[in-house]
């Protein structure tokens, strides 16, 4: 282990060119720190100024400006302390230049001019905590690995890239991520630059493939809770000049991410990012706090035409949502709908609504048919396996009759 790490000190390698490779050098050391950490070790400081820092990946915000500035002077004979605040500072100046404190990292992201790239301070400031980690002499080098300072961490996170190129098949696209790597935002962020895809349903890919295929129109999309855009951007990307995507997302942070993406590719003419809650009526939201009002609004009242595909993606409202789709439903064609929920209570009056409306409905594989046991069947699956996905597919006109009897015999048997 010694031996590895002097390796590491003498790499003829900045830290800068370690986090343009993309290689995990960083998360390596970090997780070899975390497992030989000594928790007796002395801190150099006291306990509330360390507790920021840990509380920063704990749950995912920034350490302030001052609580930095102000270990860099009470501390300054201290590595791993001076590194740490170098880091965290470079941390901060990387999304946007000043914020109040404790914002999320989704914040700082949201309030950040839309194409500002690192910050050039950023860059010195890492350079300077790279200067002082490789200073120090071979017998100081295991407390930098084994202290309770997460310089290792800081170091990793610097490393977590907001903007990806991300491929699809022959195409590529940029894509805006959480720039950090916790909670389920981190994580899949952190999938998406790892592999350099979009975290888009294979299902819902398919479907677009399979509908591009049948016909030479544009297809039309509506997507409710597309989150950071990955299966939009990755249909228009894959599919360019052929789809019209209507998107509303209710998360502000969210949505300024899926902006910058959207403007980062000028996919602008093919998708329509709307800042609402669905549901099943039209009214104005309340501001709270220093958050704006955002508007609940009806799909119908968003999107007035056919649909091909009509994607749920909201941990909660689902049938609701749909309840709000009512005239699109029974005025224009929904070809496929495939929707995701981890709750039988809006699982099974979603598949019933489908199912009264002439679609062919599964759930996790399972073709429905709205008898009683279907029911007990999904809330038993969703108690065991969590989330499942609803698939439907909108029956041909001559089947419409027959779908509209089998429903009606299910439902009041003889």
């Amino acid at each position: 282990m010694q031996e590895t790490l002097n390796w590491f000190w003498d790499l003829n390698v900045s830290w800068a060119e370690v986090h343009r490779s993309g290689w995990p050098l960083f998360s390596i050391l970090a997780a070899v720190s975390e497992r030989l950490r000594d928790d007796g070790q002395k801190i150099c400081t006291t306990e509330a100024q360390l507790s920021p820092f840990i509380e920063s990946f704990d749950n995912a915000v920034v350490v302030s400006a001052d609580q930095c500035a102000t270990l860099l002077l009470e501390a300054a004979q201290c590595p791993e302390v001076v590194a740490s605040s170098l880091l965290a500072l470079a941390d901060g100046l990387r999304t946007t230049v000043w914020q109040q404190h404790r914002n999320r990292y989704y914040q700082f992201t949201s309030a950040a001019p839309e194409s500002q790239p690192p910050e050039r301070d950023a860059e010195h400031l890492l350079a300077q905590a790279e200067a002082l980690v490789r200073s120090q002499q071979p017998q100081s080098r295991w407390s930098l690995l084994t202290t309770r300072w997460p310089v290792w961490r800081l170091a990793d996170r610097l490393g977590a890239a907001e903007a990806v190129n991300v491929s699809s098949g022959a195409n590529w696209f940029w894509m805006y991520v959480f720039p950090h790597r916790v909670r389920s935002d981190g994580i899949i962020s952190n999938r998406i630059r790892a592999t350099s895809k979009a975290y888009c349903l294979q299902l819902f890919q398919d479907e677009v493939r399979r509908l591009s295929a049948q016909s030479s129109r544009k297809l039309r999309m509506v997507e409710a809770g597309p989150h950071i855009g990955d299966c939009m951007l990755w249909a228009a990307a894959e599919f360019h000049g052929r789809v019209r995507a209507t998107a509303v997302e209710p998360v502000a942070q969210v949505v300024s991410l899926f902006r910058r993406s959207i403007a980062a590719n000028r996919f602008e003419a093919m998708i329509d990012l709307h800042h609402a809650w669905l549901g099943s009526e039209n009214t104005e939201g309340s501001a709270t706090g220093t958050s704006a009002s955002i508007p609940w609004r009806r799909l119908d009242s968003l999107v007035g035409e056919d649909v091909d595909i009509l994607k749920i993606h909201t941990n909660g409202g689902e049938r609701q949502i749909l309840d709000g789709a009512e005239s699109l439903f029974s005025q224009h064609q929904v070809q496929v709908v495939i929707l995701h929920s981890a709750e039988a209570h809006q699982l099974w009056p979603s598949t019933t609504f489908l199912l009264q409306r002439n679609y062919d409905v599964s759930v996790d594989g399972r073709r429905m048919s709205g008898v009683v046991r279907d029911e007990d069947w999904l809330r038993t699956r969703v108690s065991e396996v969590g989330g499942l996905q609803l698939h439907a597919k909108r029956r041909p006109r001559n089947q419409e009759i027959d779908c509209i009897h089998e429903w009606e015999f299910s439902t009041h048997p003889q």
